[in-house]
């Protein structure tokens, strides 16, 4: 999915993994805030943000804590959508 590795839980998209990057499923409403974070850019489909999806870099993630706190995010917008 996404040109990665995609994980599903409950039948939706929490995240997709490549080497270089992880892509989370954020909550759209998050999406200009997390954009100023370091290491994270917006998931671009056809020239356009993919709102509500966001890549952030291995090297951001290369922590237990980082990888976890992104991990975070990605499960509770799971919750808050429906099962498939």
């Amino acid at each position: 999915m996404f040109g990665s590795t995609g994980f599903m839980l409950r039948g939706n998209l929490l995240e997709g993994a490549r080497a270089e990057r992880v892509m989370f499923r954020i909550p759209r409403e998050m999406h200009e805030q997390v954009l100023r974070e370091p290491g994270v850019t917006a998931v671009v489909m056809r020239g356009k943000p993919y709102v509500g999806y966001v890549h952030v870099t291995a090297e951001t993630l290369a922590t237990e804590a980082r990888f976890n706190h992104w991990l975070g995010i990605a499960l509770a917008q799971n919750a808050m959508l429906p099962a498939k």
